[in-house]
């Protein structure tokens, strides 16, 4: 018997790559978006700081969203929530700590809320009108007050699992409640977590990494310095806690970190009387045996470790027999960048521990594959979709759980939840936006590829002047300029040759036949076509013809 009243579901991002996460929920007319993360950009992407779904396409698709439900603060499942909000607002329901990070990116964009965001006790629900239902259900991770997600209509249960861990013995967070897991029966859908699901056994514990963050920061050297997530307050918390045991002073020379701590003091997770950290302004110098927590964990060009590293961050030099730890492991693709901060720290003479020196320095926030085996014994869910990872991720989930029904999702395919299962109906592939680092405006592809093709090619700029009534040239179109072709020395006579070649040309064009953007057009191959000729390269020529 098929049951009416069907679930859709979309994953838009976050399968087949890490990053960009966002899944649709649409439910008779509601559509419900589920975190709305960006991805960082690679190295050939310039200027970019990252990218994310095209939301004007996504939407003009399926309508304007009714609510955003964030499961935790990282930058890959809320970093595209302003642009997102910006064009198509809708009521945000989220954690208190997502939430204060929100308003930090709101502020960044100039940006007001339409309404109060929702804040979500942990284990809350929020009930819609259309019958539609959110239990928040409290999961370890790396960042504080992180939820998944039970989605309920009258008809179907879907577990949306975000980012999580078990972790055997947490620090500062509750356990998991593995009781009230089995209590959430029947689920028909599960949406599981893949990042870790290569690593055997279960997740290790944050509490696992104490004993070794113990061991480097009671070190006798000048200064130590630690880098890692600054989202990672259980870790920022532990280093603070053992410098105070250890009567060392803690600096921050992040912006990030600092953040992470100013809403740790408001939500009551620092003691704001004791001062947990103290923030490194101006010209001002630490004293020998301070600790001092840094940004860059991940080799960013313009991070302050990446800055300490070349000697270019106020008030911080490293020294000989300095110890700098990354207590973190690096993001697929960030590894070449990593290893050139690395070898410029230890060309200073500072002594460098990453987890391929100590493994024990880092744990991750993430499920590996006995932690995603066990969630599923709990839930036991008809059917499984893994999502956020490569396909091979994808893939491994498939392998592990054995008999269950389960769907690899592509960016894009649209499902229908109804009584025979979940089926695939469709899918839209949408396009990207891509986010300039300084300007914070999205990019289209199209532009996109113009900056690469400047970085590549090159530019020529080529000015003319020709009178409007007869039609006949007052400055012929020349080239003044050649960005990134040549040097400096060897601008006039390339330029002058190319003029001197294309002079006669031009002269026996017949303008009047053309319109002026077919001049433009016209003059802008020639000079296009005479660079290759002359120096093997079609660089991005612009092409002014100004009529007086």
């Amino acid at each position: 018997m098929i049951a009416s009243d069907p679930l859709h579901v979309s994953p838009i991002g976050g399968c087949g790559e890490f990053g960009k996460n966002l899944t649709l929920y649409r439910y008779r007319d509601s559509l419900y978006v589920v975190d709305c993360g960006i991805r960082f950009a690679e190295m050939w992407q310039l200027g970019i700081s990252g990218w994310i779904a095209d939301y004007q396409q996504l939407f003009g698709v399926y309508g304007a969203p009714t609510a955003y439900l964030l499961t935790h603060g990282h930058e890959d499942h809320i970093g595209a929530i302003p642009l997102f909000y910006a064009k198509w607002p809708a009521p945000i329901y989220a954690s208190a700590w997502t939430i204060e990070l929100i308003k930090m990116k709101f502020d960044k964009f100039n940006l007001k809320f339409k309404e109060p965001p929702v804040v979500i006790e942990a284990n809350g629900t929020s009930e819609f009108k259309d019958g539609f239902a959110v239990d928040w259900i409290q999961v370890n991770h790396s960042i504080p007050m992180t939820y998944a997600l039970l989605l309920r209509t009258p008809n179907y249960r879907v577990f949306h699992s975000g980012d999580f861990k078990f972790d055997p013995t947490p620090l500062y967070e509750e356990e998991t409640d593995f009781k009230a897991l089995q209590n959430l029966r029947p689920i028909d859908l599960l949406l599981v977590d893949s990042t870790n699901v290569h690593l055997p056994g279960p997740s290790l514990s944050e509490r696992k990494v104490r004993p070794t963050l113990q061991s480097y920061l009671a070190k006798d050297c000048s200064t130590v310095y630690l880098t890692t997530f600054a989202s990672n307050v259980w870790r920022i918390k532990q280093v603070i806690e053992i410098a105070q045991s250890l009567n060392k002073p803690v600096y921050a020379i992040s912006r990030a970190i600092e953040s992470s701590i100013i809403i740790g003091m408001k939500l009551g997770i620092f003691d704001p009387e004791k001062k947990p950290v103290r923030f490194l302004k101006g010209n001002k110098t630490m004293p020998d045996g301070s600790i001092v927590l840094v940004s860059g964990c991940q080799g960013e060009r313009l991070s302050s470790l990446s800055r300490l590293s070349q000697g270019l961050l106020k008030g911080c030099k490293l020294h000989k027999d300095d110890l700098v730890i990354f207590s973190s492991r690096p993001i697929p693709g960030n590894e070449l960048e990593i290893i050139k901060v690395s070898e410029r720290i230890k060309e200073t003479g500072a002594h460098v521990i990453t987890t391929s020196e100590d493994p024990d320095i880092h744990v991750s926030g993430h499920a590996h594959s006995q932690d995603i085996i066990k969630l599923i014994e709990c839930l036991a869910p008809r059917e499984i979709m893994p999502v956020h990872g490569n396909y091979s991720h994808l893939d491994e989930v498939q392998r592990i759980i054995g008999n269950i029904p389960s769907h690899i999702p592509i960016n894009g395919d649209l499902y229908e939840l109804n009584g025979n299962g979940l089926n695939k109906l469709s899918n839209h592939q949408f396009d990207s936006l891509f986010i300039d680092s300084d300007s914070l405006v999205p990019l289209s592809f199209k532009t996109m590829k113009e900056r690469m093709r400047l970085g590549e090619f090159g530019l020529c700029q080529v000015i003319g002047v020709i009178n409007k009534q007869d039609r006949k040239w007052i400055s012929q179109p020349q080239v003044h300029r050649l960005h990134g072709l040549c040097e400096e020395e060897q601008q006039p006579v390339l330029c002058g040759r190319i003029n001197k070649v294309l002079a006669r040309e031009i002269a026996s064009t017949d303008v009047r036949k053309l319109d002026h953007e077919e001049l433009k057009e016209k003059v802008r191959l020639m000079f296009r076509r005479k660079l290759n000729h002359l120096i093997g390269k079609r660089p991005v020529v612009t092409c002014n013809i100004i009529e007086v």
